[in-house]
């Protein structure tokens, strides 16, 4: 699981290095997504904007939702291989897995 989230006002950090950070950012990304493990990006239901565009990006699942029960939920299916953009928010496919289906590829 990887979370983007954008700082708090006040844990602003400076980054001296903006193109590195966001380098680094999606090599993690990327490696993630590649190494085929399951797995998901996720952020909170008020989390605005939304963050999950690099994961969506690279293929991986992703849970809009996670502060809410179903969100928590979908995480467990999703990283039991039920691949999907989850959620509330206009990204999202579907609130939740289709329980009714195995695991899928994204």
């Amino acid at each position: 699981m990887i979370v983007r989230a954008p700082a708090a006002s006040a844990d602003v950090v400076h980054v001296a290095e903006p193109e590195a950070s966001a380098t680094f950012e999606q090599g993690v990304i990327d490696g993630v997504a590649g190494s085929g493990a399951d797995s998901a990006g996720v952020e909170l239901a008020a989390t605005d904007p939304t963050t999950l565009g690099p994961f969506i990006d690279a293929g991986m699942t992703t849970i809009d939702h996670l502060d809410l029960p179903a969100g928590q939920v979908g995480l467990v299916y999703a990283l039991d291989g039920y691949a999907g953009n989850y959620g509330i928010k206009e990204e999202a496919r579907s609130y939740l897995p289709d329980f009714g289906h195995g695991p899928t590829a994204p």
